[in-house]
C-alpha cells in the first residue's frame, strides 16, 4: 500500500478530500506532513445539498495532529471558498428581522 493511500486510511479522509502528498521533511525532528486537497471542483451545502462552485482556497494552514508510527504528524491543507450569496441574502435578512423585532419590543 501507497503512504498516500494509507494516511488516508489513517486519517479517515473520504470524498471530496483526498491526501495529495506525504513528505517526511525532516528526520532529525521525526516529522511528517500529509498533504490534504478538496478533490472536487464544487462543494455541496451540508443542509440542502446544493452544489457550489469552487473559486480557490485560502491560505495553506497547518495542524498538529496524533503520532504516526512515533513521528510527529502535521496536516497541511487549504480551505476551499465557494460563492454563496443565498447565504448573505438570509443572514441579511436575520439580521433585518432582528433590528426590526428589538425596536417593537424597545
Amino acid at each position: 500500500m501507497k503512504s498516500k493511500e494509507l494516511y488516508q486510511q489513517i486519517l479517515g479522509i473520504g470524498y471530496p478530500w483526498e491526501v495529495r502528498d506525504v513528505e517526511q521533511l525532516s528526520l532529525e525532528n521525526e516529522e511528517i506532513y500529509i498533504k490534504v486537497d478538496c478533490a472536487s471542483d464544487n462543494a455541496k451545502h451540508l443542509d440542502s445539498g446544493d452544489d457550489y462552485s469552487i473559486y480557490n482556497n485560502r491560505k495553506g494552514r497547518k495542524r498538529r495532529h496524533l503520532d504516526t508510527s512515533q513521528l510527529k504528524t502535521f496536516i497541511v491543507y487549504s480551505v476551499p471558498r465557494v460563492k454563496y450569496l443565498i447565504l448573505l441574502s438570509i443572514i441579511m435578512e436575520q439580521m433585518i428581522k432582528l433590528e426590526n423585532d428589538s425596536k417593537i419590543s424597545g
